[in-house]
């Protein structure tokens, strides 16, 4: 399957909803200037879960899954200029070359991304300690740190750690 059909059959069944994030003193009639760009399933209207688990379980998963989620996203940045939008990357992700490959892709749009670090627990440990989620976060910011200093991305994204 090809990209563009891979994109296509990711459409059917998810979309990307974009929540705003309210500002302090932000006016009922002022137009939003920050987005959260949240993973929905079209017949849950919520994040799949386990489909996500299954989008980041290997590296062509991966792929295939950022590549439709950039389509999408690119859409909307390059329709809204002013706006900022918060993506969330999974530690898990950072395992896969693709992932790189995606932050890498939004380059020209570096003042309108924030990453934020995002921690879940895992599909085969319904019971993780704290802990274990220290230890992931961890080992990503080593494994970020290495990336960090050869990508020029990074130098000039917001990022933001938070768990969930």
């Amino acid at each position: 399957m090809n990209t563009k059909e891979q994109n296509e059959r990711l459409s059917l069944l998810y979309y990307l909803d974009y929540q705003p994030i309210v500002q302090r003193g932000t006016l009922p009639n002022e137009r939003y200037r920050e987005f959260e760009v949240l993973l929905r399933k079209h017949s849950t209207k919520k994040f799949p879960y386990f489909e996500f688990q299954n989008f980041t379980s290997n590296e062509e998963e991966n792929e295939a899954f950022l590549n439709w989620f950039s389509y999408k996203l690119l859409e909307k940045i390059k329709a809204n200029s002013e706006v900022t939008f918060s993506i969330n990357i999974d530690p898990i992700q950072w395992n896969y070359k693709a992932t790189y490959d995606f932050v890498e892709s939004l380059q020209p749009y570096a003042s309108q991304i924030i990453i934020e670090l995002t921690e879940h627990k895992s599909k085969h440990d319904y019971n993780i300690k704290k802990s274990h989620s220290i230890f992931e976060i961890k080992r990503f910011l080593r494994c970020f740190g290495r990336y960090y200093a050869g990508c020029k991305l990074f130098k000039s994204i917001r990022i933001k750690c938070k768990a969930d």
